[in-house]
């Protein structure tokens, strides 16, 4: 088996993926809302536009999933990648 480094500049470059994700499905969808004949912003935009609000509301929630696994991946990239980090756990316990 055969080991290599990672480059340090792995975790900024997952962090970017992480900040760039949203912005590049905004984007996506805006640019298919102003002048597209297929994809989620059609979708959105033809549903809304014919008073269909379970067509808009099944678009964002595709749209939400794919955000959600694109996050995933790149969280779980993220623990590979950086297994020398120290674990951060916010979890719900109440301050005093």
């Amino acid at each position: 088996m055969r080991s290599f480094m990672m480059p340090s500049t792995t975790s900024s470059v997952l962090i970017g993926l992480h900040i760039a994700i949203p912005y590049a499905l905004i984007g996506d969808v805006m640019a298919e809302l102003i002048d597209s004949n297929s994809g989620i912003g059609y979708l959105i935009n033809t549903s809304a536009t014919q008073f269909d609000s379970a067509g808009v509301l099944a678009a964002l929630l595709v749209l939400t999933a794919i955000a959600d696994v694109l996050n995933v991946v790149v969280s779980f990239l993220d623990r590979m990648t950086s297994r020398w980090k120290s674990e951060v756990n916010l979890s719900r316990k109440t301050l005093p």
